[in-house]
């Protein structure tokens, strides 16, 4: 019999056959774990910069708040200022 024909030589074919099976899982296994290491270390990247990015807004948005919150307090000052000089010129006018 001809190895193509002869039962045996299938048999012992198929009996290996896991063998390459699993090695070719392997080759795919590697290379996705590759694939995800990869990803990861790109995402990771991508996200320090992003949480960089957004620390530094963070950091313009308290300026402008500090900012607005002392021209809040400046602008109460000048007021109580104005309304004193009203006061003390109508006071004076008054007083004549």
């Amino acid at each position: 019999m001809t190895p193509d024909t002869d039962p045996s030589f299938f048999k012992q074919l198929f009996e290996y056959a896991w063998a390459g099976v699993l090695a070719l899982g392997g080759l795919l296994w590697k290379g996705q774990v590759a694939k995800l290491a990869e990803t990861k270390a790109d995402f990771n990247k991508k996200f320090d910069e992003h949480d960089k990015e957004l620390e530094h807004q963070r950091d313009i948005a308290a300026k402008l708040f500090d900012k607005i919150d002392e021209h809040s307090k400046q602008s109460a000052q000048r007021h109580i200022e104005l309304l004193q000089a009203l006061h003390d010129g109508l006071s004076s006018k008054v007083d004549k």
